[in-house]
């Protein structure tokens, strides 16, 4: 890695997205092997039976029963083989990504930290400061420089898959898959988890619990460390499709059956049965619906469980590094003149209503720098294009008052529409 700090917000934003591709491995590691046993177990159940072979004609079958074995053996373990290969070369190119995206922000900033004021006034950064007489207004807009295609290729990259890692951790799993598959270098692993959590999603929306359960199965040799109820969930959940399709006796054996094996000091599982009790003296499906839905045992309530339990799975985490990143983002070019409405600027991000309510309760940036730009032209205020102030304290570049000049020499100033001779205009020296 290119420098430790580097490495910090690498750790940051990528641990989750290389976890889950390890926990995934990891399931299939253990369904793989389960499933190696069997057909091994199976292989050796023919072998054993070889003493029962008396006549040539049973030996022939015999060795034919066993051919027929080892070729399914060997063709599960190829299977097996290239599936898990792939996973591992998924992790393989995920961490020559990081390298990449490493490497280039270790140089990006050194090449930060060498900047003089000088530099600090291009392109770069820039931020706008004007003082009307009484009236401040500071914004601050970052514009980035020109980067080369593997540049671009990379921070695109990551974007994509952070905001794509994020849709599937706050559960928009349809988006997610959508986003996955249209970036060119997709990774296929995260795009069949998507699909994955998406037909679970849809099979529960519909009573179906076939494949949560198959998955939980799966995965509760990671879930049952972190205390995941998902598998008690699941058979309430169930208890109250029977009641609602009027099946009450089998709810009752199915309760007897598979929600009576716990501890009594549980609280939760307590509640969650003497909740799915009363749907019992329910009269109608519309009650059992309504009583579900106040109790929160239905698809939405299940289908939420699901979603906790996939985010455990994977160790996802709340807030996402996405969304970590976008805070932090706008963090650094918010002041406090976003929230005045007479010094908004219409190319400041945060000015914008929408992020303006978001950013609401984040900090503001602090800046070591700053760089002059004109509310007129957009241009950077210096020694070049000084800063010109009106007699009503508004303050323009000097290329911004010649804009605003007309034939006759005089000029409307844009905010306060009051008139003056561009003779009024008077240089501004910042200290």
């Amino acid at each position: 890695m290119a420098s430790a700090a580097s490495c910090s917000e690498i750790e940051l934003t990528e641990y989750m997205g290389m976890k889950a591709v390890y926990e995934l491995l990891n399931k299939k590691y253990r369904v793989n092997h389960r499933e190696l046993e069997k057909n091994s177990a199976n292989l050796n159940r023919i072998i054993d039976k070889f003493g029962d072979v008396n006549t040539s004609e049973e030996a022939a079958e015999f060795i034919g029963r066993v051919i027929t074995a080892v070729r399914g053996s060997k063709r599960k373990a190829d299977e097996i083989f290239n599936e898990e290969m792939e996973l591992v070369a998924s992790c393989k190119r995920r961490i020559d990504n990081l390298k990449e995206a490493s490497d280039f922000e270790g140089k990006f900033s050194s090449n930060l930290r060498g900047l003089d004021n000088t530099l600090l006034a291009t392109d770069q950064v820039e931020s706008f400061i004007a003082e009307p007489g009484n009236k401040s207004s500071c914004h601050t807009k970052v514009t980035a420089s020109p980067q080369a295609h593997s540049e671009q290729r990379i921070f695109a990259s990551r974007c994509n898959r952070l905001l794509a890692e994020h849709l599937f951790a706050v559960g928009h799993y349809s988006s997610a898959l959508a986003l996955a598959r249209q970036c060119p270098d997709a990774d296929k692993i995260f795009i069949d988890i998507f699909q994955e959590a998406l037909t679970i999603q849809e099979a529960l929306s519909r009573g179906d619990t076939e494949p949560a359960h198959k998955w939980f199965q799966e995965a509760k040799f990671r879930l049952k460390h972190a205390e995941c109820t998902f598998d008690f969930d699941l058979r309430v959940f169930e208890f109250y499709l029977l009641v609602k399709a009027n099946k009450r006796l089998e709810a009752v054996q199915h309760s007897r059956k598979y929600l009576g094996n716990f501890q009594q000091d549980d609280d939760y599982k307590t509640r969650r049965l003497g909740q799915a009790m009363l749907l019992l003296i329910m009269r109608t499906s519309e009650e059992v619906d309504a009583k579900a839905a106040q109790n929160e045992l239905n698809e939405a309530w299940i289908i939420k469980r699901f979603h906790l339990a996939l985010m455990n799975f994977y160790s996802f985490t709340s807030p996402t590094p996405f969304s970590l990143a976008v805070r932090a983002g706008i963090t650094a070019i918010k002041t406090h003149f976003c929230y005045n409405s007479k010094s908004r600027h219409p190319d400041c991000v945060v000015c914008h209503p929408l992020i303006n309510r978001f950013a609401q309760n984040l900090l503001f940036g602090r800046h070591d720098h700053s760089v002059l730009t004109c509310y007129q032209t957009g241009l950077v205020m210096n020694d070049d294009n000084p800063p010109m102030a009106l007699p009503n304290g508004y303050v323009y570049s000097q290329q911004g008052i010649a804009d605003l000049t007309g034939p006759d020499g005089k000029l409307t100033c844009p905010r306060s529409g009051e008139t003056f001779d561009a003779s009024e205009a008077k240089r501004v020296y910042i200290l």
